[in-house]
């Protein structure tokens, strides 16, 4: 039993750092967004010449913000609960039922992850852009999708293992 806590532990650690680093990139891409607005704003009533393209790469930027971020969220468990019920249930009804949703979780955001991804790669192979002021190319925002889904997929896994972990250590 102690080589599988080992081995979780290892694995949460390894991917606590991955997700504290693109949960940066997420807080670099705010202040990039921030940069860019104020940019737009000056440039907007002070030179009355909008900066060409800067509400399109945002759009693009608010991808990167929202799910290369949402892995580190869950790892904090910062998304929203509700349980007003669970906390007067059994301690293994609670981690049983904690682990289904764990596992319901990771079906519908594998299948996420998937789709997402073969969107990302014809968005990739066929050259997709989006058309405005600027034809920015749609694959890199497309990626961010899946990779950050991923990660919360892995997240899941990492909190499914956590849980039986921690359900075995309390017998």
């Amino acid at each position: 039993m102690s080589k599988f806590s080992d081995l979780v532990g290892k694995l949460t650690r390894g991917q606590g750092r991955i997700e504290r680093l693109l949960a940066f990139v997420s807080a670099i891409v705010i202040m990039c967004m921030m940069f860019i607005t104020s940019i737009d704003v000056i440039m907007r009533y002070v030179f009355n010449s909008p900066l060409a393209g800067g509400f399109e790469l945002q759009e693009f930027l608010l991808v990167g913000v929202v799910f290369l971020s949402l892995a580190y969220v869950q790892s904090v468990k910062g998304h929203f609960s509700l349980d007003l019920l669970t906390v007067r249930l059994p301690l293994g009804a609670q981690t049983t039922l904690l682990v289904l949703g764990h596992i319901i979780c990771l079906v519908i955001f594998a299948l996420i992850t998937w789709q997402s991804g073969l969107r990302a790669w014809i968005a990739w192979t066929t050259g997709q852009t989006r058309e405005g002021l600027i034809s920015f190319p749609l694959w890199p925002a497309k990626f961010m999708l899946p990779i950050g889904m991923g990660l919360l997929c892995l997240r899941f896994i990492s909190d499914i293992a956590t849980d039986f972990r921690d359900r075995w250590r309390k017998k």
